[in-house]
């Protein structure tokens, strides 16, 4: 077995004898255009990346490129007015049990001062945010600038959420500020039945606005009379994907939920007119003075519980819509509709809580201790913990998804950033293209990296034979089909036995890969506790500002016994060696690791980089590691970036050990993130707000942290380009994997049931006649490999 035989294959890529990703972008697919929510097309599609070109005369949403400073901030005030809310809502709950159950005046007195200062400060924040709205509309006016039919849609949404909360503040503070001119008036209680119905209304209506925005992103599949497009939404032929979304639809498509709405108004109507007619009982001549009997009657109980029921229908028609829709979505392909996921996302994260606390401040402000006068001063005069929570979260979204000028904060850097490659050979003519033609993005001031899937395997394969060194016997058959995947020809294993780590080196005409073994021991597991920071050798910066610090047991487990040094200079002569046979060539270095494994890559890949830089190396240095810790704090991720930008840190979905160990702000994630999963997304570089909104709060996975889930994830993503999922020339990447290494090819006959021919059948097809591949891709089921079985399989056909 030949490193030749790579080469060979890779002669034979179809995608590597193409012009690359960014040669694509100047020749739009219709394939890659459907589908592409708001306007934007696909962010990561793997061979020949496609999007949409963004002129001047272009509005977008901030949703689309905001940054990780401005969604801190829109979390933060989502987080705030929940532990706002909160705090009120049990304060007022208490209070009922410390007031006498017939005062009323005075605690009323003390509550509308409250709820009128607060109310008005909420309604200055929207009627700001909507002056910010609206003059951003006019400038985009006279500039001339267009909307795309999608992010008209969820800006008529957004801005109709933002005044019927302005004019449910406005009815907040009215009759707060007529109580405290006038508390002992008759007529007011036609003005607080007469407001209350206002607000209800308004609650009501924000309801069904929040099931609209959860149904908006189901998948839609229009009649012919329906089939004619939205102004502004690209469509395909039909041999083409065909998925849209409700989004694209004519506003028809909700009337149903009218009907909800329809049948809970009536019901508040029911409450308003049972209690204007209800007088309230004074037993002394003072209305100052306590005696005042608040008891609803049975009527106006049963009104009430009408209501929360009919909150509770509001709430599970949005369950049913919003997971139906984050189940179509699963079967789409992300990078089409990336804002719709990211969008889908962040309602599942905060617009539950709208409907849920709304019933529980009914629940505890009116229902418990009903007879208790404090119950109608907290409901009837406005539900305040629930203006706090609708003001700060509605503003908050409005302010996610105020119209922004395209050439104020482009999402098209983004959109290159997230591109990959699938084999090596496409990757090097990418990045050749991207010198000739300036892309020069990375603060080195050289083109950014990219993402390389068959590198990626591979370097997951090298990671699980360190895992496999004891096997004595079939270890170099495994080695054999490493040594294909990667070009080597030689290998030495590198064992630091005092705190059982090690290094496995492998060499040869396709450069030089290092891999590190993960948790395999106890004394491994040490070395993953220690997890108090000590600095980054060699000794730089400012103490508790800028010095780099890094995981304790981490740099101990590399430091311990020179193997750092026994690495690096093995390393080094390797690259002097492999500069002599290739002269003018940079050296391809691969870092790899798993767990405990990615995290020593991490530190290695650093410090081989300066060494090799100090004499004056050619080398081309990449790092991928699966399932890596933090290492260290964000000097250190800095400074790494800088030392090795071509590092990768693949996440499998929710990975406890990759997702966790952040302690708040003491550790930062080094080398670009990498999202994938067993749905076959994968997400490359995601921006903050994709990341953070992947991953499930309290969640963690320890099966999605083993080897194998890594590669069962990674091959999903395979899978995934005969299916809907697909991403533009998909199949294409994937037949080209197949091509490149004969263990790939083998990997996916064992789990697709496709060979090479099979795919290039497949693909052929799909151009045409999609019928055809679909049909075969009935026969094919989710990935079930193991990365142990990759690796025996490998054993048994090489003895």
């Amino acid at each position: 077995m030949k490193p030749a035989q790579q080469a060979a294959g890779e002669d034979k890529d179809p995608a590597g004898s193409a012009a690359g990703l960014d040669a694509a972008e100047s020749q739009p697919s219709s394939d890659s255009q459907h589908g592409s929510d708001l306007g934007i097309m696909p962010s990561s599609t793997g061979h020949g990346s496609n999007f949409e070109k963004f002129s001047e005369n272009d509005i977008i949403l901030r949703i689309e490129c905001i940054t990780e400073r401005q969604m801190k901030l829109a979390l933060a005030v989502a987080y705030a007015a929940n532990a706002l809310a909160t705090v009120t809502l049990f304060t007022e709950f208490g209070m009922k049990f410390s007031l006498a159950a017939t005062e009323y005046v005075q605690p009323a007195l003390g509550a509308t001062k409250t709820n009128l200062v607060i109310g008005a400060v909420g309604l200055l924040v929207l009627l700001w945010i909507a002056f910010l709205w609206a003059r951003r509309l006019a400038l985009s006016a006279r500039l001339g600038q267009s909307w795309k039919h999608r992010r008209r849609r969820l800006s008529m949404l957004v801005m109709a959420e933002l005044g019927v909360q302005i004019i449910n503040l406005a009815f907040f503070i009215i009759p707060n500020a007529a109580f405290i001119a006038t508390p002992c008036s008759r007529a007011f209680r036609w003005l607080i039945g007469a407001t209350a119905g206002v607000r209800w209304t308004c609650w009501n209506t924000l309801f069904m606005l929040i099931c609209i925005h959860a149904h908006n992103v189901n998948t839609w599949q229009p009649t012919e009379s329906e089939s004619k497009p939205p102004a502004g939404l690209k469509t395909e032929s039909s041999a083409k994907r065909t998925e849209t979304l409700v989004l694209d639809g004519p506003w028809m498509l909700h009337w149903t939920k009218l009907i909800l709405w329809f049948v809970t108004f009536a019901v508040i109507i029911a409450a308003v007119t049972t209690t204007i007619k209800i007088d309230w009982v004074q037993t002394t001549d003072s209305c100052g003075d306590g005696g005042w009997q608040c008891k609803p009657t049975a009527s106006i109980q049963a009104v009430f519980g009408l209501i929360i029921a009919l909150a509770g229908a509001w709430f599970v028609l949005w369950l049913f819509l919003i997971y139906r829709g984050k189940w179509h979505l699963y079967g789409l392909p992300y990078a089409d509709h990336k804002v719709a996921n990211l969008f889908l996302r962040l309602q599942e994260r905060s617009r539950w809580i709208f409907i849920v606390f709304f019933s529980l401040s009914l629940a505890l402000l009116w229902y418990v201790r009903s007879d208790a006068c404090a119950s109608s001063i907290f409901s009837w005069l406005g539900l305040l913990p629930m203006q706090i929570l609708a003001t700060l979260n509605i503003g908050s979204w409005a302010y996610m998804m105020m119209p922004i000028s395209a050439d104020q904060e482009t999402p098209v850097l983004q959109m290159r950033l997230q591109q990959f490659a699938w084999t090596r050979i496409q990757h090097e003519q990418v990045q050749r293209q991207r010198e000739k033609g300036g892309h020069q993005e990375a603060p080195s001031g050289k083109p950014p990296p990219l993402f390389c899937m068959e590198r990626a395997f591979a370097g997951l394969y090298w990671s699980g034979l360190v895992y496999d060194s004891h096997e004595a016997e079939q270890w170099q058959a495994k080695m054999a089909w490493g040594y294909e995947l990667l070009g080597l020809e030689a290998h030495e294993l590198i064992w630091e036995h005092r705190l059982d780590t090690k290094a496995l080196l492998g060499w040869g005409p396709g450069g030089i890969t290092v891999g590190f073994r993960g948790t395999a021991s106890w004394r491994n597991a040490l070395s993953d506790l220690q997890a108090w920071r000590i600095p980054h050798p060699p000794l730089r910066g400012v103490p508790y500002y800028s010095r780099p610090t890094v995981h304790h047991g981490f740099l101990r487990a590399w430091l311990r016994d020179d193997l750092d040094k026994r690495v690096i200079h093995r390393c080094l002569a390797l690259t002097a060696a492999w500069t002599a046979d290739h002269p003018g060539q940079p050296v391809p270095i691969l870092i790899t690791g798993h767990s405990l494994g990615g995290a020593l890559g991490v530190l290695a890949a650093y410090d081989l980089a300066q060494a090799a830089a100090k004499q004056g190396l050619n080398v081309r240095l990449a790092c991928y590691t699966y399932g890596a810790p933090r290492v260290g704090n964000h000097s250190f991720a800095a400074d790494h970036e800088q030392v090795v930008p071509d590092s990768w840190s693949i996440v499998n979905d929710q990975d406890i050990v990759a997702r966790r160990g952040k302690l708040w702000i003491l550790y930062k994630r080094s080398g670009h993130r990498v999202i994938v999963n067993t749905r076959g997304d994968l997400i490359v570089r995601p921006s903050f707000a994709e990341a953070n909104v992947q991953r499930i709060p309290g969640g963690g996975s320890i099966q999605q942290h083993y080897l194998a889930s890594y590669q069962q994830a990674l091959l999903a993503v395979c899978l995934a380009q005969f299916s809907a999922k697909r991403y533009q020339e998909g199949m294409q990447g994937v037949l080209a994997l197949s091509l490149a290494a004969r263990p790939l090819a083998v990997l996916f006959q064992q789990d697709f049931g496709l060979s090479s021919e099979d795919m290039a059948e497949l693909a052929r097809a799909s151009e045409s006649t999609p019928e055809k591949w679909r049909v075969r891709r009935k026969q094919m089921r989710t990935c079930s490999g193991a990365a142990e079985t990759w690796r025996d399989a490998a054993a048994a056909s090489l003895i």
